[in-house]
């Protein structure tokens, strides 16, 4: 099941808490829209989610951290290196921004109201 050749999902304001089963399948998408819900951690996006994701926007959540707990460089290279615009504006206490420098192609970041601390 699942839609292989989508590019773009909306899945803003559903309350959702998590979508990496959902979007398992997705390997094509490239722009997913996720402001509004109930994520808390910003790898129950991607795990193991879509590999060509080019813009993501999980602002409005309850992320208070970005990293996914293994420390594996080279897996979390392979989550946000194609990333080219990401908004986390307005989530939790985002303890660390250091998760993002995999993320090579990044052009824009939205970290706006979050109580960042490093």
């Amino acid at each position: 099941a699942g839609f292989p050749h989508l590019p773009r999902v909306d899945l803003s304001q559903n309350k959702l808490v998590s979508v990496a089963d959902a979007l398992r399948n997705c390997r094509h998408l490239r722009h997913l829209d996720l402001r509004g819900n109930q994520i808390d951690r910003f790898f129950h996006i991607h795990q193991p989610g879509p590999r060509a994701l080019e813009h993501l926007d999980v602002s409005y959540n309850r992320i208070a951290t970005l990293e996914d707990g293994d420390g594996d460089d080279k897996v979390l290279a392979k989550r946000v290196g194609r990333l080219r615009s990401l908004n986390v504006s307005h989530n939790a206490a985002i303890a660390s921004l250091q998760p993002l420098s995999a993320a090579a192609n990044l052009v824009y970041l939205d970290i706006s109201h979050n109580a960042v601390e490093d």
